[in-house]
């Protein structure tokens, strides 16, 4: 993406832990970067 404002990484943060509680994604078993990503699949999914 490009042309608007360049988002700080707190930023970006921010809004991902926001849709993760505004979707019910749980967490709570997550080790790994593998988990996380898997946990956030069928959210973002069902959005599509």
């Amino acid at each position: 993406m490009s042309g608007g404002k360049k988002l700080a990484n707190t930023e970006l943060m921010r809004a991902a832990v926001k849709f993760m509680l505004e979707a019910g994604v749980d967490v709570s078993g997550c080790k790994s970067e593998e988990d996380m990503l898997m946990a956030l699949k069928g959210p973002v999914e069902r959005l599509s």
